[in-house]
């Protein structure tokens, strides 16, 4: 997964490696990236999910009014996740209530299985999915955070991006135009 594969890129066990774009960020005084190949959506992406109590409407449309209202919130994220959890604080600073962001904002890294902890959920609790995880629970009440983004800022989300470490020399660079 990006995540580990940015730790693995950061200790010097690659050279070269696809990793969230929030890591490249976080590192780039020692990353560069290559320009040409990136993850990175402009509307729905089905893969990124953020699952909320069943009595909440899962719509990108009702998601801004409903946030606003939050004095407090619980975020449970998957460990997988690192650009998505960015996009959504990203989101969360757009529209939760400043009493939220101030001191009713909590994040929890959380494991699956995720079955009971999405069929538990408070309303003022959420959880964010990436990837199978998010698939496989895809018909419980979710919002799609690649639509949610593109809706609040009519842009794309660029999610990992292929990067390497400025002390491979341009080589590396070399090695991703030939792959592409």
């Amino acid at each position: 997964i990006p995540s580990r594969l940015a730790d693995d890129l950061f200790r010097h066990d690659l050279d070269v490696a696809i990793i969230s774009s929030v890591e490249y960020h976080r590192h780039r005084d020692i990353f560069k990236y290559y320009p040409d190949l990136c993850i990175a959506a402009k509307g729905s992406v089905e893969s990124i999910r953020l699952y909320l109590h069943e009595n909440i409407s899962a719509s990108s449309d009702d998601l801004p009014g409903w946030l606003k209202s939050r004095k407090n919130l619980r975020v449970y994220y998957d460990v997988a996740t690192r650009s998505s959890l960015s996009m959504l604080k990203v989101l969360l600073s757009e529209y939760c209530h400043d009493d939220c962001l101030a001191q009713g904002l909590e994040f929890v890294q959380v494991n699956p299985p995720y079955e009971r902890l999405i069929g538990a959920l408070s309303e003022d609790e959420v959880v964010l999915l990436i990837g199978d995880s998010a698939l496989e629970f895809k018909d419980t009440a979710s919002v799609d955070m690649g639509q949610f983004y593109e809706q609040t800022f009519q842009r794309a989300f660029v999610y990992a991006i292929w990067v390497y470490r400025n002390d491979t020399g341009e080589g590396a660079r070399d090695i991703l135009l030939n792959a592409y």
